[in-house]
């Protein structure tokens, strides 16, 4: 039985269904699901192709689809985005008409021989950005017993053995074990809902578990390699066990997230040490990534500043906490400014088991203390960095 969330906004005089088929995150079908998201958006029964789903695109005044693979803590979720204008008459049984064709009767059986070049060009893309495939190997390396490690996009090595006899019956059982859920962000309704649970006799109650283990302290890991590239990369991966994710997103703000943020204030314009510096949550893990762009003789200094700076996280001011708390609920309001935004707000508070709003959400971080941020230790578990060849 699907599940279905309706949220209810009229100004984008648009209506966004966004349907979530959720996984896991296993390496043994990792490849398996990626390359399905290409196969399930390259056609199905009735629109066979690119070509013949674009005509009926532009049909319905320029709506938009997509199908594509999205990591959430330690889920794969294969994410079916479908977007149309509120001028077409019926338009959410357009919607969920073309998602059921599309979820429901594609083409599996056919040629798979496109869709796995296309992934193995996604795939290796990673080394692309030198700056992105360092976070991907800090992840890789810490987490490599957890499967937040695992690529979303899978493994080259594993296309070869994938069959489309393979690929479907994979997908035939992820319909039936997966929990799925779809979210409709527009003049949401009774109808579009009823329509949904009438269309869709899929998925199971069962969603994938959290993680729930607490972070403890161990000795820091190093690693390097050494490229091609112009200038050093290093990338920080710490650790926290916050009251709540919304504890570490305060703290991100104070600590990385602003041009006004220590490692900005201190690393970047007091030290002049690195070209670019900042920080992030991957939340649902409680991760918080700190990355810059240095030489590579410098890279000493700025992980005793990144600790210094950590360490005085203990002793905030009130200004700090002030400025931190609106410069994050400013940027959460801007969530409401788009589908997308709206859609990755929601979707990754169902999957953490959430169901705050966005104005819950402001009077959580509006109640968090000066004393609670300075209580929430972060740790240091790897350091990953980039040396250009000598």
């Amino acid at each position: 039985m699907v599940k279905v969330h309706l949220i209810e906004d009229d100004k984008f005089h648009t209506l966004t269904v966004c349907v979530l088929i959720r996984r896991k995150l296993m390496r043994e079908e990792s490849t398996l699901n990626a390359l399905l998201a290409g196969v399930l958006g390259s056609g199905c029964k009735k629109y066979s192709d690119i070509s013949k789903i674009n005509n009926k695109l532009e049909n319905l005044y320029g709506a938009v689809f997509d199908v594509q693979i999205v990591k959430k803590g330690e889920e794969q979720i294969i994410q079916f985005y479908f977007d149309i204008v509120t001028v077409v008459d019926d338009g959410y049984i357009e919607a969920i008409d073309f998602l059921k064709e599309v979820i429901l009767n594609p083409l599996i059986d056919r040629d798979i021989h496109i869709e796995k070049e296309n992934l193995k060009n996604r795939i290796l893309s990673r080394y692309n950005d030198k700056t992105e495939y360092l976070r991907l190997r800090a992840v890789e390396i810490a987490c490599k017993d957890e499967p937040f490690s695992i690529y979303a996009d899978g493994y080259e090595s594993d296309l070869a053995e994938i069959t489309h006899e393979k690929l479907q019956a994979h997908y035939q059982d992820i319909l039936k074990t997966s929990a799925i859920e779809f979210i409709v962000v527009g003049n949401a309704c009774k109808e579009i809902e009823d329509r949904i649970k009438n269309s869709f006799d899929i998925g199971c109650d069962e969603a994938p578990p959290l993680p729930t283990k607490p972070y403890a302290p161990k000795e820091i890991t190093r690693y390097n390699e050494d490229l091609e590239i112009s200038q050093g990369k290093i990338c920080i991966l710490a650790r926290a066990n916050p009251e709540s994710f919304y504890h570490l997103l305060l703290l991100n703000e104070i600590l990385g997230s602003t041009p006004s943020s220590r490692l900005f204030e201190i690393i970047r314009q007091k030290e002049n040490l690195c070209y670019t510096v900042r920080s992030f949550v991957y939340r649902a893990k409680n991760i918080l990534i700190i990355e810059a762009g240095l030489d590579s003789i410098h890279f000493d200094k700025f992980i005793k500043l990144v600790q210094d700076i950590l360490e005085g996280l203990k002793s905030l001011t009130e200004k700090e906490v002030a400025s931190g708390k609106k410069s994050l609920i400013n940027d959460l309001r801007l969530t409401t400014d788009s589908t997308s935004a709206i859609l990755n707000f929601y979707t990754s508070n169902y999957i953490l088991g959430e169901s705050d709003t966005l104005p819950h959400v402001i009077e959580k971080i509006n109640a968090i203390t000066q004393k609670e941020l300075e209580q929430c230790p972060i740790y240091i578990d790897l350091i990953s960095t980039l040396s250009p060849s000598t």
